[in-house]
């Protein structure tokens, strides 16, 4: 993968953050996308999860009660990917050890490993 696909996600993660749930779904009415309900103690929050085949990726986008996006997670199909997408983490921003996330002008990203899978999580 190059570097320009990994631009690309970052601007679509970047430039979602305060998007309602309406426009968000609107921004993406041209690609494959699902919506999401999580259920927990009689609360629906919904998640618009959308495909980016050529940058083999998928993104998920959470909402606040205010229904803003807040928080977004990105998932790479191939670990490969995953490194080189580190790789120019580091080459964009820096690592902040204590908080353990790269630390841009816009957001922070945060590498998180559950059940032997890799998400990047963006939020403000």
């Amino acid at each position: 993968m190059n570097k320009d696909n990994f631009v690309v996600l970052i601007d679509h993660a970047a430039s979602t953050f305060r998007l309602s749930f309406q426009e968000t779904k609107s921004k993406f009415s041209n690609r494959p996308f699902c919506i999401i309900f999580l259920v927990e103690k009689e609360k629906k929050d919904p998640v618009i999860e959308v495909r980016f085949d050529k940058e083999m990726a998928t993104i998920s986008y959470f909402f606040d009660e205010q229904h803003e996006c807040d928080m977004i997670t990105l998932f790479f199909d191939a670990q490969e990917d995953e490194d080189l997408f580190i790789e120019y983490l580091n080459e964009i921003s820096e690592y902040d050890y204590r908080k353990k996330c790269w630390e841009t002008s816009q957001f922070w990203v945060r590498l998180e490993t559950r059940d032997d899978n890799n998400a990047f999580l963006f939020y403000i």
